[in-house]
Order: structure tokens, then C-alpha cells, then sequence
């Protein structure tokens, strides 16, 4: 089992860890859990950017999908191909959106559920699981997105239902620094 880590700490370990160096860190975690509460702390960091897997995913029922698109572009980052864009995706509209350049900053963090999947995990020099309750969870989303239970236990299956490494940093959120 990983080391638990609180945000404060984890912070500090990636920015260690990516001093001087290209980095691409994969924070994971299910939805609510504060994944993009710590890869915003990370992206204050020097030379960073953020891949948000969210824009890849396809809808409610697209995460598999968005999963094997967001793989395919940084198979092509990894391997200095061009210039390299994500797909988008207008949740609102639910329809794709012309897809933007995918950062090459020192430090890319790659956020979202899913991040700790073996496809996103395989260009992953670090992988970072950020956790917490379902009832804690649940709220966070209800604040950040407004009303969206109608696909909270669907996406609660689909993100279940993923494989996940074994995560080099496991974060509890809320947990005392």
C-alpha cells in the first residue's frame, strides 16, 4: 500500500520529484474526491499544464471511450510526435468541440477519473490517487456542478467499473496536512 499523503504533502513530494525534469503525473480518483483541487495546487508549480480527461470523455456513457482517445494522445506525446491536440467535448450540448493543442509543459498533470487506468497510468512517470467518502463525495459535486444525481449512480458504476494501478501517492482528501 502507498504512502498516504495529504494534499499539502503531496504537493510538495511532485514538486521535489519534477524539479528540472519533464514530469507527467496522473491524478485519479472517483468523481468528488478532490482530483482537481490537487492538480490545480500542482499546476502553480513551475512549467505546468493540465490534460483534463473530462474534455475526452463522450457523456455519461463516453468515459471508456474518452479513456482510449485521451491513451492514443499521449502515446503521441511520448513519443514527440508534432504538435498533438485533445478532443473536446461540450457536456452542456453534448456534442464534440474542435479539439485544442495538448500542452508540453515540464510538468503535465493528467486529472480525472480514470488517470489511474493502465491505459492513462502506461505515459504516467508518477500516478496519484486522490480518495474520499461517497457522502462527502456527492456533496462536492452538488456544490461544484449543480444537480446531476440523475447521472450519479451510473457514473458511480462506470467508474467502479474501471482498473486501476497501483498509484505511486495515495491522497485522502481532507485529510490534515
Amino acid at each position: 500500500m502507498p504512502a498516504l499523503h495529504t494534499f499539502h504533502s503531496a504537493v510538495r513530494v511532485l514538486a521535489a520529484t519534477s524539479r528540472g525534469r519533464a514530469l507527467l503525473v496522473a491524478v485519479g480518483g472517483p468523481s468528488g474526491a478532490g482530483k482537481s483541487t490537487l492538480a490545480a495546487a500542482l499546476a502553480t508549480l513551475p512549467a505546468a499544464g493540465i490534460f483534463p480527461l473530462e474534455t475526452c470523455y463522450r457523456g455519461w456513457r463516453g468515459l471508456h471511450l474518452g479513456l482510449h482517445l485521451a491513451a492514443d494522445h499521449l502515446a503521441a506525446l511520448r513519443a514527440g510526435q508534432g504538435a498533438v491536440a485533445w478532443p473536446q467535448w461540450d457536456w452542456a450540448a453534448a456534442r464534440p468541440l474542435p479539439p485544442r493543442p495538448l500542452p508540453r509543459p515540464l510538468l503535465l498533470i493528467v486529472e480525472g477519473v480514470g488517470a489511474d487506468h493502465p491505459l492513462i497510468a502506461a505515459h504516467a512517470d508518477v500516478v496519484v490517487r486522490v480518495e474520499a467518502g461517497a457522502a462527502v463525495r456527492q456533496q462536492r459535486v452538488a456544490a461544484r456542478d449543480g444537480r446531476w444525481d440523475f447521472a450519479w449512480h451510473e457514473w458511480a458504476r462506470l467508474e467502479a467499473s474501471l482498473p486501476r494501478v497501483r498509484p505511486h501517492l495515495l491522497v485522502q482528501a481532507g485529510a490534515a496536512s
